[in-house]
């Protein structure tokens, strides 16, 4: 999941965990804000895309 999770802000820059708060990568360091709730569902998307891909890979 942390892998996943370093990933996704590789690619947004940003990542909202719903309920828990917003993790935002400010150039080599990272920024958690806890006022950061709303789920805008890039972070789901993208854990579902990678499944898929995981899956796809296991299938070959």
């Amino acid at each position: 999941m942390l892998q996943s999770l370093l990933k996704a802000l590789n690619n947004f820059n940003s990542v909202t965990l719903p309920g828990f708060g917003g993790i935002m990568k400010m150039g080599s360091s990272y920024m958690f804000n806890e006022f950061l709730k709303f789920n805008d569902g890039k972070f789901s998307k993208f854990l579902q895309e990678e499944l898929k891909a995981s899956v796809k890979k296991r299938q070959i």
